[in-house]
């Protein structure tokens, strides 16, 4: 609400966001390049994937892992993604899972609450 009501009242916030947020907020689509502002060195392995003559190699599956609290934790990117192994024919799709899982479907709830904030000051 307090990001809203600054906006609302066109004052300025000495604070920044990702980029990617930004977008969000506007509605605007979220793109792969998007991605290397949040993590650059992740966005390199990715793109490195982009460029393997046989991505197979890499030993990949539809599941990215993450750590909270001490704890890792493996997260399917699709249903059954552990039983999916990355091929050239389906790349494409596990980058956007990647992209979708990163920059949205994990940051979901703050996201939401986000925006209720927003449109609770700011009329739509």
């Amino acid at each position: 609400r307090v990001l809203g009501k600054a906006l609302f009242d066109q004052q300025l916030i000495s604070g920044h966001m990702v980029q990617y947020l930004y977008k969000h907020l506007l509605g605007w689509p979220i793109t792969f390049a998007d991605l290397e502002y949040l993590d650059p060195v992740f966005y390199k392995s990715l793109n490195a994937l982009m460029e393997m003559e046989d991505v197979e190699y890499a030993c990949l599956d539809f599941t990215t892992s993450e750590e909270t609290m001490g704890v890792v934790n493996t997260i399917n990117l699709i249903p059954d993604g552990e039983n999916v192994d990355v091929t050239q024919d389906n790349l494409v799709e596990y980058l956007e899972s990647v992209l979708q899982y990163r920059l949205v479907k994990r940051v979901k709830n703050q996201m939401k609450e986000l925006l209720l904030g927003f449109t609770e000051v700011i009329p739509e």
